[in-house]
């Protein structure tokens, strides 16, 4: 290693061998390099959890359009979501999504992580006598917070095409 001035007598160290192994390199020079590319790939404290959101979606789902408890649903929904609907609002929005009837089963098929925001939006599909029912859920939140329920879709005739959706793993059990 050599030592030298930079730019307006600024000291600055060269490095004859970038691969140079040492505990004092390995601490300076690759830790957080290790570290950046942990964050980046999502698997930091506060990236997102596909599994859980997932989970939490369909909590929300069996809820809501299964059993029609609006008691276990509203309390499933993010506080924003609460502070701008009622309990009676949300059971107004839930009939209105079902004008033919709910579904018997519900599962979580694909999710797709939403850019710059804390939010996933996870994809249900649920089968009816005779019709089936693709909603949309926004979870906001992340994996150490949780997830909560900011915002519910239904389409009529399935998923639109395109997005970036990914399928997620099938429930165990």
């Amino acid at each position: 290693m050599t030592h030298g001035v930079g730019a307006c007598g600024v000291p600055r160290r060269v490095v004859l061998s970038p691969l140079a192994v040492s505990e004092r390199n390995l601490r300076a020079r690759w830790l957080p390099l290790l570290v950046g590319a942990v964050l980046a790939s999502g698997v930091s404290g506060c990236g997102h959890d596909p599994g859980s959101a997932a989970r939490s979606a369909r909590d929300f789902a069996v809820a809501a359009f299964q059993r029609q408890d609006l008691d276990a649903a509203y309390a499933l929904l993010t506080d924003d979501a609460r502070a701008q609907m009622s309990k009676e609002q949300l059971g107004a929005v839930i009939l209105k999504m079902h004008p033919a009837g709910y579904p018997g089963a519900i599962h979580a098929s694909e999710y797709e992580a939403l850019p710059k925001r804390e939010a996933v939006n996870v994809f249900l599909l649920g089968d009816g006598v005779g019709e089936t029912f693709s909603y949309r859920l926004t979870m906001d939140g992340n994996r150490l917070r949780g997830y909560g329920v900011g915002g519910l879709y239904r389409y009529l005739e399935g998923f639109p095409a395109g997005g970036a959706r990914l399928p997620l793993a099938p429930p165990e059990g």
